[in-house]
């Protein structure tokens, strides 16, 4: 699809305003909200609450995107969600995301989420290693669902960093040059060689591309750790940049990561070489690896997908992910695992995920299904979760960079949107 360059430039220019329709869906949402100052339906499950924290948690969130975080309504939610124990990987998730969002300090959240992850269980280099990724809680195995939240979590706060390829050709007599940033509060940079086919030689340097010169390390293996600067070589923090050199050509699946006293980055490539494992033949993400396919998995996983292409090596199953998505939307822009009879909630999922990956058609399609099934007070199917996805699924557009696929005059309504990058 093809945007005018003044319709560009608008939506470039002016992306904290709400799309038309929106001032309906807060103020639905607003007079909408529980006495304590959550959302949803209070009711209990083996004494505990179900859905009002998500609930309260999507709220917040599309609040924030619909440029609509004012007024008491708001203050009394972040508050009552501040104030609640979370009980699982998904609330604390999507808390961060919430809180952070609406400018208040998660350090602490981000702290037991990062503790709450499976430890891999075996190392990277063995094929048969399992884990790395979030489970339900603290102590459960990992699935892609709490990995994709909590991967999410932790990429809305800036903390997803370092670099992956799965399989980089050096080719013989010809540098290979990758680079990634480093940022000041680290510690240590560590290169994990996971395969090597050939032999290489490695160098990092910091601010420009190695020479010969610099100081090197010669591998004929996979399986191997280099640490900065317990290898003796020190680091610089900035923009940092690998020199693979070989003599007669090789191949490398290489990771580069960094930790700082919050965060070791090389978690982040253990959960998306978790989440990657959980993809099927058809493109789409069962909860775990080996287990079918289902639409929702498959959306949540998209978006991550999407977020760290470039530093991860994720566009073939970024590709797949889409596709399996895409098959599974109606003519009409509905969208949902029984194309039979899709959901609201899944066809704002899924417009979410069509707008991180930039496939602008299928978004847009997306988008004039949410306008269309809009209520006349300005909810949909009188439910706060539903109608809060969808907010923030008609106020969000791809990153300056990406296709713009939502355009002044749909229906008939003006249109401004925000950035889906936060």
């Amino acid at each position: 699809m093809r945007v005018a360059p003044a319709l560009a430039m608008l939506l470039i220019a002016f992306p904290a305003v709400a799309l038309a329709g929106a001032t309906d869906a807060a103020n639905w949402l607003k007079s909408n909200q529980n006495p304590g100052g959550s959302w949803g339906e209070i009711w209990f499950s083996a004494g505990k609450p179900t859905a009002e924290a998500r609930d309260t948690t999507a709220v917040i969130q599309s609040l924030v995107s619909a440029n609509a975080s004012n007024g008491v309504e708001f203050t009394s939610g972040t508050s009552w969600l501040s104030s609640e124990e979370p009980r699982s990987t998904d609330a604390l998730a999507r808390r961060v995301r919430a809180l952070g969002d609406a400018g208040m300090s998660v350090a602490v959240d981000i702290t037991q989420l990062l503790a709450d992850r499976e430890p891999l269980q075996g190392a990277i280099f063995d094929p048969s290693h399992t884990g790395g990724g979030w489970g339900t809680a603290s102590g459960y195995s990992s699935d892609a669902i709490d990995t994709s939240l909590a991967l999410q979590a932790l990429d809305s706060r800036d903390l997803v960093g370092g670099l992956e390829r799965r399989s980089l050709s050096v080719a013989a007599g010809m540098p290979t040059y990758l680079s990634f940033d480093v940022p000041a509060t680290a510690t240590r940079v560590r290169l994990t060689i996971v395969t090597l086919s050939g032999q290489i030689e490695i160098r990092l340097k910091e601010g420009a591309q190695p020479l010969l010169s610099d100081p090197a390390f010669a591998l004929s293996a996979g399986g191997i750790y280099i640490d900065y600067p317990d290898a003796g070589v020190p680091f610089t923090p900035g923009e940092n940049w690998i020199r693979i050199d070989s003599s007669a050509g090789a191949n490398v699946w290489l990771i580069a990561s960094w930790q700082n006293p919050t965060i070791d980055t090389m978690s982040i490539a253990e959960a998306i070489d978790f989440l990657m494992s959980c993809q099927n033949v058809d493109g789409g993400f069962g909860l775990e690896p080996g287990r079918v396919s289902t639409f929702h998995a498959t959306a949540v996983a998209t978006r991550v997908l999407a977020r760290l292409a470039g530093p991860y090596e994720t566009a073939n199953s970024l590709a797949s992910a889409v596709a399996y998505l895409d098959a599974r939307q109606l003519p009409s822009g509905l969208a949902g695992h029984d194309a039979g009879s899709p959901t609201i909630a899944e066809t704002a999922l899924a417009k979410l995920a069509f707008a991180d990956a930039g496939a602008a058609s299928q978004e847009l399609l997306g988008h004039s299904a949410l306008l269309a099934s809009q209520g006349a007070l300005g909810d949909w199917s009188g439910d706060a979760y539903t109608t809060a996805i969808a907010l923030e699924a008609i106020t969000t557009v791809p990153e300056p960079g990406q296709p713009l696929s939502l355009i002044v005059g749909i229906c008939g309504l003006t249109l401004l949107a925000r950035s889906r990058r936060r």
